[in-house]
């Protein structure tokens, strides 16, 4: 978001500034809805809660199904326009995706076992991650990122879906000594604008507007696997254990607990999800 409003500023020539608000306190389906009616004008939204508005936009956030950058970029390019329409219909316009890096399971324990995984708490960030985690065993948590480390410090909450990145990878390490690089998404956000505070524009300032979340984008992307491999080399740096994979007991409980959930979402998006993530299967397998 730093990078945009910089871009903007310059493209613009310092005639639209964003005022950028971090830490703010509210929920990825909060923050739409204030972009939605205006209260806010730009809000950048986390693909995964989005699920709880409209199912189809957890499609990126789904359990193994996008392990790599390159597998992500390929779902983008097929969901795009489907993005872009769910979100004019919810009264925003879509400005850019940005990536995250893969998604893996911090933990405070060594997971040898499956029993030792049916005794985990595990922080999930959706409906979908908390399904496949109960299924599979063990004790799906569902709070705010910003409110778990009093639950780690308590010892309250034993592991945590995430990727770790930036400053949120720095504070998990404190707590969680292992990292089990599951590849369980490769997920994203969008950046979004209140449709009618980009209509209000003059035809100038909307191309700059298009350019700057286009020039963010490329950017972005460009970036992420150093931005990964960043990531790794500060949890190595800090003591972090990084596992490849979990045992192969706890990874097939999980795979059919995902493949089970992914049922359940294609029965929630009939017909469009289906055939998104069959063309997306198609397009890798080719």
């Amino acid at each position: 978001m730093t990078r945009f409003s910089e871009r903007l500023a310059e493209l613009s020539i310092g005639r639209l500034q964003v005022d950028l608000q971090f830490e703010v306190g509210r929920g990825t389906t909060e923050i739409l809805n204030d972009v939605s009616l205006g209260r806010t004008q730009i809000g950048d939204l986390y693909c995964a809660p989005l699920g709880s508005v409209e199912p189809i936009f957890s499609l990126a956030s789904l359990p193994f199904v996008t392990t790599s950058i390159f597998q992500a970029r390929s779902l983008l390019e097929i969901a795009r326009t489907t993005y872009e329409r769910r979100i004019s219909q919810l009264g925003g316009r879509l400005l850019y995706v940005s990536p995250w890096p893969s998604t893996g399971l911090w933990s405070a324990v060594d997971i040898h076992s499956l029993e030792k995984f049916s005794r985990l708490r595990v922080r999930t960030y959706d409906d979908m991650s908390a399904l496949v985690i109960t299924a599979a065993g063990a004790n799906a948590v569902s709070i705010p990122f910003g409110k778990i480390f009093e639950d780690l410090e308590a010892g309250r909450l034993h592991a945590v879906i995430s990727s770790g990145d930036g400053e949120a990878g720095r504070r998990l390490q404190k707590y969680l000594p292992y990292f089990y690089n599951i590849q369980y998404a490769t997920p994203n956000s969008f950046l979004v604008v209140n449709s009618a505070a980009y209509a209000s524009l003059s035809s100038d300032l909307k191309a700059a507007v298009n350019q700057a979340a286009l020039h963010t984008e490329l950017e972005l992307w460009g970036q992420i696997s150093s931005r990964s491999e960043r990531n790794r080399n500060e949890m190595i740096a800090s003591g972090v254990s990084i596992r490849s994979d979990l045992i192969p007991e706890i990874r097939g409980v999980l795979n059919a607990s995902a493949r089970d959930a992914i049922n359940g979402w294609k029965a929630a998006t009939y017909p469009l999800g289906g055939t998104l993530l069959q063309m997306y299967l198609d397009s890798v397998n080719s």
